[in-house]
């Protein structure tokens, strides 16, 4: 016969969950981020390599369709700007999340101490 938690203990264990999960979505989407924002820092380093008169493409679905160079670089300079603040926005996140997720740890382990339940 399985054995029930009290109440308090099963709604921190499930917050605990909740919080890990949110965790790990924040932290995946913020790897995806930098991976986002390196490729787009260098795409503009090698756009800055060249001329504004070289003939630069990009890629569009499947095909490749040719751009002016500068514009590109605009572009391209813009979707840093905006990835750069995505990272820090989701780097708070994570930071407010990783307090939010020790001290429900450190909740569970006192009501777990409190109803003389081992964690685990």
């Amino acid at each position: 016969m399985a054995v029930r938690l009290p109440p308090e203990v099963e709604t921190l264990a499930m917050r605990l969950r909740q919080l890990e999960e949110q965790l790990r979505l924040i932290v995946t989407r913020r790897q995806q981020v930098r991976v986002e924002l390196i490729d787009v820092e260098n795409a503009i380093e090698e756009l800055n390599k060249v001329g504004s008169d070289a003939t630069v493409y990009r890629a569009v679905g499947t095909i490749m369709v040719r751009v002016n160079r500068d514009k590109l670089l605009e572009e391209l300079t813009e979707r840093k700007e905006t990835l750069e603040l995505q990272e820090r926005t989701l780097a708070r996140q994570e930071a407010n999340l990783r307090r939010s997720y020790e001290e429900a740890r450190k909740q569970l382990e006192k009501a777990l101490e409190k109803y003389k339940l081992s964690p685990g």
